[in-house]
């Protein structure tokens, strides 16, 4: 017996993934309406800042020799502090990243709590060209880097404050937005990492047509029509380092 939804089907589309959220906040939205708001401080980012911030990163990036299919690493957690509104916006900059802004670049988030040995595992397994690092990561950070064969000569920071050492992400910031293009759906957009509870953790593809698909089909689930709930407050609880918590994003 075959059994079938009774919602109707979707149809993903062949889009970038931080196109695919560009466009449905955009379209969804004021312009100066709040999409991640840290529940701590009432600090948010807008509509309009998420644009600007996101292609404003990716050109750092591609600035930087970050180009399609190369991975960028990210190291924070769900902190109260910059990190936790950030920490998507910086991976949406990473997936745009790329001379074409086809596929984008890939992002890797690694647990924030990592041993310096084991964060340096994921960062060799991936070959990450790029390391984003959040609040009170740099030590854990500088560690994993000494335990590497290859160097990564780029290591960004999640702060805004910072004056030396790893240049701050804000510092790197560039203006130029341009289209993006068509992807095909087996473009990987994360590559997240397992537990590693049979031996070391392996990495998992999730492709953007992956995630556009979850965020359609949840909208679907609930009936509602494709962004409407942007206008709904939901709840990050997860690690943004997991699948799970980056559904939320």
């Amino acid at each position: 017996m075959i059994f079938e939804s009774k919602l109707p089907n979707i149809n993903v589309p062949d889009i970038n993934l931080a196109q695919f959220v560009l466009d449905e906040c955009k379209s969804r939205t004021q312009a100066h309406d709040a999409v991640f708001v840290d529940s701590e401080t009432n600090e948010a980012i807008t509509v309009e800042q998420l644009e600007l911030f996101v292609h404003g990163f990716a050109n750092g990036l591609r600035k930087r020799g970050i180009n399609e299919g190369d991975v960028v690493a990210t190291v924070a957690g769900n902190s109260v502090s910059i990190d936790i509104i950030y920490y998507p916006v910086v991976a949406y900059g990473i997936i745009a990243a790329g001379k074409y802004r086809t596929t984008g670049a890939v992002c890797t988030p690694a647990n924030p709590s990592y041993t310096p040995r084991e964060l340096a595992h994921q960062l060799t397994n991936a070959q990450c060209k790029a390391i984003v690092v959040g609040d009170g990561m740099l030590d854990t950070v500088t560690q994993a880097l000494d335990l590497l064969e290859y160097p990564i000569d780029h290591i960004l920071a999640l702060d805004e404050s910072r004056t030396n050492g790893p240049t701050s992400i804000f510092r790197m910031l560039t203006n130029t937005a341009p289209a993006f293009t068509p992807v095909d759906h087996s473009s990987a957009a994360y590559l997240c990492y397992s537990s590693g509870t049979t031996g070391k953790p392996k990495g998992v593809i999730l492709t953007h047509a992956n995630m556009i698909a979850n965020a359609m089909q949840i909208n679907g689930l609930k009936q509602l029509d494709i962004g409407t709930c942007l206008q709904e407050t939901y709840l990050g609880l997860a690690p943004f380092c997991h699948a799970y918590g980056l559904s939320y994003v």
